[in-house]
């Protein structure tokens, strides 16, 4: 089930986040906690402003604030991605869908309307063994 860019504002919004779209240049998204506002690139595509969109929440759920620690904001954007994926890709959804397309990420971000990075996130935390991503097995037997 894919969660809106609708759904994604609502949860900012329920944390006290506002969500806005702007001309912000090559960026697609910034979070900027003194304000407590994400900013969308105006000319985002659905996909990738959904994609955005869970990235700089994650940001605002941890009250990201910037860092000259070039390592810090490097585990930060890791972070903030992986969280992106989590929301944004069912363990189940993913292996549907690379049953269907395989394991290419270019082919699984258009099967599951995402941007190609949320794919990458998602595979990078599977290697690692997250508990959320064996999580398929047991949603695939209840269904």
């Amino acid at each position: 089930m894919t969660i809106s860019s609708d759904e994604l504002a609502d949860r900012a919004l329920h944390q006290g986040v506002r969500v806005r779209s702007a001309d912000i240049g090559h960026l697609h998204g910034l979070y900027d906690d003194d304000a407590r506002c994400i900013t969308l690139h105006v000319c985002l595509t659905d996909y990738q402003k959904r994609s955005t969109l869970a990235h700089e929440i994650s940001h605002a759920t941890w009250r990201d604030r910037p860092t000259r620690d070039r390592h810090e904001h490097e585990r930060r954007e890791r972070r903030a991605d992986a969280d992106a994926a989590r929301t944004l890709i069912h363990p189940v959804d993913y292996a549907r869908a690379e049953a269907l397309v395989g394991s290419d990420p270019g082919a699984l971000a258009v099967e599951l309307d995402v941007s190609k990075w949320v794919i990458l996130a998602w595979q990078r935390e599977a290697r690692h063994g997250r508990a959320w991503t064996r999580a398929q097995e047991t949603d695939a037997e209840r269904r």
